[in-house]
């Protein structure tokens, strides 16, 4: 146990240590919108007044996205045009980057956005029927959009996918040389930013890392946690993202032992969701966490809110048969500081319980549920 006490204090005061970055000081750091794709976009800017972004565009387009015959010189970028995080256009071509650091796909998301940036309708100058839009997915880990986002228009091979710590810093660190005898404040900028990224990207695999650590140790883990309050109370900045991660683990892992066994997904919360539940200090939040699914043509639901715990629902057919019931009371993702929650974050307890509960669908639970459904 002490071994692991001191492995997590070590982490603390790691965390503690850390410099001072401008960038984390005015905004989260994984915030997508207000901080790296307003920034991206300033960087690429004609107009913004550092004076470069012809140089970083160019160089962006060939080495990032690596697209050919692309014309730089008349382009403009704008943020957050029809929804789209970065959008570089000219009258005949268009590059939407979709940035996700750590949100989920919407619906048709990306073919929404190429149908209207394709045949966009202009104000001044009527429709315009562009030749070539190019579709960019930009991620912590270079993941691929989902077929869902992707919808019926688009495949795999359309999108352009791409990195934060290759791609993005690679280009960061080509700018970073190419302003230094130029602008040696924005050189200084192009640094903390790149810094940032570095740091963005260690969490993320430190958080797995740390997750892993707990899962091996998960009995000793809940001694320290239940002597000392130790994970939720003074461990609690790195535990969320712990917590985090055993509730995306949790949802994924369900999602593909019920298409297993026959199930078709209809809907899974998205990321933006599980901040709001693992990130509130105070156990509090609301919001909850929503598996959809078709089993043996019957519409049927799985969630978790802080009020119920896990719950099963069946909702097809007529509403007023609609009918729900608990699965279990006590499993609650927003409270990690119960035993039976805080084991979910090992990998064994957590297959264990998504076992459990397909098997219950599988044997026809569904059919015997009680409630009536008010609201979902």
């Amino acid at each position: 146990m002490e071994t692991l006490q001191c492995y997590f204090n070590d982490q603390c005061e790691k965390q503690q240590e850390q410099k001072f970055n401008i960038f984390s000081a005015l905004h989260q750091e994984n915030d997508e919108v207000r901080l790296h794709s307003r920034f991206i976009a300033y960087l690429l800017s004609s107009d913004a007044n550092h004076g470069m972004g012809n140089q970083f565009l160019k160089l962006f387009v060939q080495s990032v996205l690596k697209i050919d015959g692309f014309d730089c010189a008349n382009c403009e970028v704008q943020t957050e045009y029809k929804d789209i995080d970065i959008l570089i256009y000219n009258n005949e071509q268009a590059i939407i980057i979709e940035n996700k650091i750590y949100a989920g796909d919407q619906d048709r998301q990306l073919e929404r956005y190429y149908n209207a940036i394709k045949h966009e309708v202009n104000q001044l100058n009527g429709d315009i029927k562009r030749k070539n839009v190019f579709i960019a997915y930009l991620t912590l880990d270079g993941r691929s959009p989902s077929n869902e986002s992707m919808g019926d228009l688009l495949k795999a091979s359309d999108i352009i996918r791409c990195d934060y710590p290759c791609h993005i810093n690679t280009w960061l660190e080509n700018c970073i040389i190419l302003s230094e005898s130029e602008n040696e404040l924005l050189s200084k900028t192009l640094y903390q930013y790149s810094e940032l990224l570095i740091k963005l990207t260690s969490n993320l695999n430190q958080a797995k890392k740390n997750q892993m650590m707990i899962s091996k140790n998960i009995d000793k883990a809940w001694v320290l946690q239940e002597k000392e309050q130790f994970f939720t109370e003074k461990c609690k900045d790195i535990f969320k993202h712990v917590k985090w991660h055993t509730v995306a683990d949790f949802i994924n892992e369900l999602g593909a032992f019920l298409e297993k066994n026959g199930a078709e997904i209809k809907e899974k919360p998205d990321l933006d969701a599980i901040n709001k539940v693992t990130h509130n200090e105070n156990n509090n939040s609301t919001t909850k966490i929503v598996i959809r699914f078709c089993y043996q043509n019957n519409d049927l639901y799985i969630a978790n809110d802080k009020k119920n715990g896990f719950t099963l629902g069946k909702i097809n057919g007529n509403p007023e048969m609609w009918r729900w019931d608990y699965f279990s009371k006590d499993i609650k993702f927003s409270d990690f500081s119960t035993k039976q929650t805080f084991d979910l974050i090992n990998d064994e307890k957590r297959g264990g319980l998504i076992k459990n509960i397909v098997d219950e669908i599988l044997n026809g639970r569904f059919n015997k549920l009680e409630k009536n459904i008010k609201n979902i």
